[in-house]
């Protein structure tokens, strides 16, 4: 009897070595992911739901426009504005040249507004107009018309238009080549392309249906357009007739393009497709669950970033359909851009903004490890209650 007593006191102590030891080394494992792990997300806030952001080229400068009325800028090393300003209207759409040094605003109110990053009051206003873009350079602006049918065309030296251009929408909307040399703009069913130098479209394409985003390379030479229950479009700038165009599953949303030209990606509602711009046949293609808020690619068109509806940013390489990673924003992705080098990606939820690293690593899925470390804890415990009950019960056997 005390041979095997003997036994079972051994088996209970090494239980509860191994439940020790091994309970430390989940512990030490599970700090060491998150330690690795690179967590350092940024967040901001602002008084309302984020309408629009824009980033500069390495990320440092982050623009954003609220429903609030204000305009913000940030530095990615403080949660603190550099500053912010009242445009007396909710902020729809903000835009920052490559280096962060000029942005332009569009508010409700009608007016358009250029600042440069060091001040906060603005250098000039424009009235009426709406949805601006400024040049990679800063040089140049573009912004559609105030419940008209104009497209005006301007310098940052002033708030007069260097020339108009008379639409068939009252809300047309464009960009421009990272000079300002060639503008295209969307224009109810058309795509128009333009010279600085002239208000007259070197050539115009009409689409099946209502264009709905539209994007060009840095040089100009490649224009790829979305259009709404239609095709995505991509063209070369010597001819209005299209090089290549693709019907994805659903309506065409978003489109966004490499700065040479070399890459091209595009969104429905619940799908992503990669391009090589020699061809339509996509690269990879990949379902996302819900739908498609925005998307950007990096200059280089190595990195592609995507927000959705279910509160979730996805990075990708162009290499692969998996994504490298998804974060949470916990709301539905308002807008969102990833900054030139590829080396941070912003996204705007309700009244947050994220600045998120490439290099974000997620902490790994311990699920499994807990459920080891709270099995074997059961066990230690057990073998214990079942220690004590075999004393107790040698006990009463001995006193009887």
């Amino acid at each position: 009897m005390r041979r095997k007593k003997r036994i079972f006191k051994y088996i209970l102590i090494w239980t509860l070595i191994f439940e020790i030891l091994f309970t430390n080394g989940a512990n030490l494992f599970i700090s060491d992911g998150f330690s690795n792990s690179n967590n350092t997300v940024r967040v901001y806030e602002v008084g309302d739901f984020v309408n629009s952001v824009a980033i500069s080229y390495n990320g440092e400068y982050i623009v954003v426009g609220s429903k609030d009325n204000y305009v913000y800028l940030f530095n990615n090393t403080s949660n603190t504005p550099i500053w912010n300003y009242d445009t007396l209207g909710e902020v729809q759409k903000v835009s920052m040249s490559f280096n962060g040094d000029f942005i332009t605003v569009g508010s409700i109110n009608g007016r358009v507004y250029l600042f440069e990053k060091n001040h906060s009051t603005p250098l000039w206003y424009y009235c009426c107009a709406q949805g601006p873009i400024i040049s990679d350079d800063g040089q140049y602006i573009i912004t559609g018309g105030y419940f008209d049918d104009q497209l005006y065309f301007l310098n940052k030296t002033s708030n007069e238009p260097l020339w108009n251009y008379t639409t068939a929408s009252t809300w047309p909307f464009g960009t421009l080549s990272s000079n300002g040399q060639y503008i295209v703009i969307g224009d109810y069913k058309n795509v128009s392309l333009f010279d600085k130098t002239n208000p007259i479209p070197l050539w115009s394409y009409e689409t099946e249906d209502e264009v709905n985003d539209i994007a060009i390379s840095s040089d100009g030479l490649y224009i790829v357009s979305a259009s709404w229950h239609g095709n995505v479009y991509f063209f070369n700038r010597s001819s209005p007739n299209p090089l290549w165009t693709f019907s994805p599953e659903g309506n065409s949303r978003w489109v966004s393009i490499s700065s040479d030209g070399r890459y091209v990606v595009a969104a429905d509602l619940y799908n992503i497709y990669l391009f090589n711009s020699s061809n339509s046949n996509p690269l990879w293609s990949r379902s996302i669950e819900v739908y498609v808020r925005d998307i950007s690619i990096s200059s280089d068109g190595q990195y592609i970033a995507v927000g959705t509806n279910g509160g979730k940013v996805y990075l990708f390489n162009n290499t692969s359909s998996i994504p490298i990673w998804s974060f949470s924003v916990g709301d539905y992705v308002r807008s969102l851009e990833i900054s030139s080098n590829g080396q941070y990606i912003t996204a705007g939820t309700a009244n947050k903004v994220y600045l998120i690293p490439r290099s974000y690593k997620p902490p790994p899925d311990y699920s499994l490890v807990w459920i080891i470390i709270i099995s074997s804890i059961s066990i230690g415990a057990l073998a214990v209650v079942i220690y004590l009950l075999y004393n107790i019960v040698h006990r009463r056997r001995v006193n009887d």
